[in-house]
Order: structure tokens, then C-alpha cells, then sequence
């Protein structure tokens, strides 16, 4: 599942958000015990897409992930 949301998430003219992609791949990734990597996912939703429905839940759980 990590490497299809990667992928995914590395197509900017897809048809999928991209937004919505890094936050699944934070996801899977917290899931996965890969703690850097979700939150690198959930700091490019914050960094990249600031108006974002997203950016709220990215940055709860970039506060979650550094408690």
C-alpha cells in the first residue's frame, strides 16, 4: 500500500488529489511504524497545500507524532 500511495502521489496531473494521497500515505505509514515517513507526508499536506481540507488533521497528528 505504501509504495502504490507514493506512486500515486508522485503524478501531479492525475486524477486522484494529491493532498488526499500524502495523507493516506501518512496514514499507512503510521500504520506501517514508519514514523518518518508519515510525518514527512503530513508536512507536505501542511507545506504544500496550505488551504488544504486536510492541513488540520496533517498538523494533529505532526504534534501527535512529536509527543
Amino acid at each position: 500500500a505504501l509504495k502504490l500511495f507514493a506512486e500515486l502521489a508522485a503524478v501531479r496531473d492525475g486524477a486522484l488529489p494529491i493532498d488526499g494521497l500524502f495523507m493516506q500515505l501518512g496514514r499507512a505509514s503510521q500504520r506501517a511504524g514508519k514514523t518518518s515517513e508519515a510525518r514527512a507526508a503530513f508536512q507536505r499536506v501542511v507545506d504544500e497545500f496550505p488551504e488544504s481540507g486536510y492541513v488540520q488533521d496533517a498538523q494533529a497528528r505532526l504534534a501527535a507524532a512529536t509527543n
